[in-house]
């Protein structure tokens, strides 16, 4: 494991080599070694402020849990194969947000105008298109932007679909890395890490677009209007969406295999440790559950991080 140079090539971001240690450089992927929450914030974050290139972010507890939707890990136990895999994923996707309409019904969520997505949708039951793509492409721009629409609402409250979530602004990613407690009997205090990933997404527009030519191989990156899903704005949040189901790291080296002069996906490990420190730093900047989570569930996470801080605040300090 080498240091990195002063300048990834062609980035546009300079990096303190002394601080920084890459894994894995090449095929547009770097993984960084960051020693704390404090570097990330002070040294790492005002990097991207002002770069010729865009990126979203996410942040999760544990490093090994794949960047791929809960709908594409689910559909992996599917036991078909080839095209009749990518057939069968279409039936179901479709069959997935029928049956996610249904549900709706009664809980002054839909109007006249899903009623004509449902009849749509049934419509193509059974016609085993190579992906759920192909349906999208055949619906008008309404009923694609209200489909988009059920998948993010979906996703807010626990529904598996294609999407991933993600959000332009990297302190809020510090925030999704940091703000769960370590899991009982598989992590502590100074012990492994939390992750941070940056996903360039001018880099992948450009050169696999989500065009005739690419189709299902790109990846589409979705934002959200929704007027009553106040996630969206506190967040700061969108989505990607990847038809062909791939986790967005091996999409990466897959599709930029020589592509060893532009950062296409940084994935940066932060020491997990002083957890209690780095949400009390991001909520002085107004970060926390409350504002991350405008809603019943954000004021209960935030109390709960307030309750954690009067429990350490009461605590004898260890010498």
């Amino acid at each position: 494991m080498g240091k990195l140079s002063a300048t990834l090539p062609d980035s546009g971001l300079s990096y303190p080599p002394q601080k920084w240690k890459a894994r894995r450089p090449g095929h547009g992927y770097y993984t960084f070694e960051v020693e704390d929450y404090a570097t990330f914030i002070h040294e790492i974050a005002p990097l991207f402020t002002d770069t010729k290139y865009e990126f979203v972010w996410r942040g999760a507890r544990n490093p090994d849990w794949k960047l791929q939707s809960s709908l594409s890990r689910r559909l992996a136990s599917l036991k078909l194969k080839g095209l009749d895999w990518q057939r069968g994923v279409s039936e179901i996707t479709i069959q997935h947000v029928l049956d996610f309409i249904i549900q709706l019904r009664g809980l002054n969520i839909l109007k006249a105008e899903h009623d004509e997505i449902y009849h749509f949708l049934l419509g193509h039951v059974g016609r085993k298109y190579h992906t759920f793509l192909t349906v999208l492409k055949l619906m008008t721009a309404e009923q694609l932007h209200l489909t988009n629409e059920l998948f993010a609402l979906g996703q807010h409250y626990g529904l598996a679909t294609p999407f991933l979530d993600w959000t332009t602004v990297p302190l809020i990613a510090l925030f999704f890395a940091f703000h769960e407690p370590d899991e009982p009997g598989k992590s502590a205090d100074g012990v492994g890490a939390r992750v941070v990933y940056a996903l360039n997404r001018t880099a992948v527009e450009e050169d696999w677009p989500p065009n005739e030519a690419h189709g299902p191989d790109s990846i589409l990156f979705l934002g959200s209007l929704a007027y009553d899903n106040p996630r969206i704005v506190g967040q700061a949040g969108l989505f990607t969406f990847v038809p062909a189901h791939l986790p967005v790291d091996e999409w990466v080296v897959t599709h930029f295999k020589h592509s060893e002069k532009r950062p296409v996906l940084l994935r940066f490990l932060i020491r997990n440790k002083n957890r209690n420190d780095c949400l009390a730093a991001l909520n002085r900047m107004n970060l926390n559950g409350r504002t991350i989570y405008p809603d019943r569930e954000g004021a209960a996470i935030h109390g709960n991080y307030l309750l954690e801080r009067s429990i350490k605040n009461a605590s004898p300090v260890t010498p």
